[in-house]
């Protein structure tokens, strides 16, 4: 079976495929990770907030459990932890939406005044800001290195 594109989605696939004993062929023209692939270059933000899109939500953690689980597995940082902060204005209907919705999922969020962010962060601008949304659990995925390790893992099985 040959599988096209090493990025995320074909690198898993052909691992997971490898894993259950198919014989597989990882084929990407510019190799795992690269730059113009979707899902290549040096990172990628991993959040769950995506308003009441609770597929996306429950992926999105799915894959940062996965990211983490197998990186320590393979003696890699695949996934940085960072935290993530959303500036919401007037119009805030996707981030109401969004933190309601993780909050009933369980996932970490919480909602801060202006003011709390300005204590932690005076760096900020923070004219025209109502609320702030904050993702502790979000973070940095490292695209290229985890693209990598997923091909060097299905190669190896």
């Amino acid at each position: 079976m040959a599988v096209l594109g090493a990025g995320a989605f074909g690198g898993w696939t052909a691992l997971h495929l490898s894993l259950a004993g198919v014989a597989v062929t990882l084929v990407d023209a510019r190799g795992p990770g690269h730059a113009h692939a979707s899902s290549g270059g040096d990172t990628r933000i991993l959040r769950q907030a995506y308003g009441h899109q609770s597929a996306y939500i429950d992926l999105a953690g799915r894959a940062r459990e996965l990211w983490l689980r197998f990186g320590a597995g393979w003696g890699q940082t695949l996934f940085r932890r960072t935290g993530l902060v959303w500036l919401v204005g007037a119009d805030d209907a996707y981030e109401r939406a969004s933190l309601e919705s993780l909050a009933s999922r369980g996932v970490p969020v919480e909602r801060w005044t202006p003011g709390q962010l300005a204590q932690r962060h005076p760096e900020f601008d923070l004219d025209g800001v109502r609320w702030v949304l904050v993702e502790p659990e979000a973070g940095v995925l490292l695209a290229r290195t985890a693209c990598v390790a997923v091909w060097a893992a299905a190669a190896a099985a």
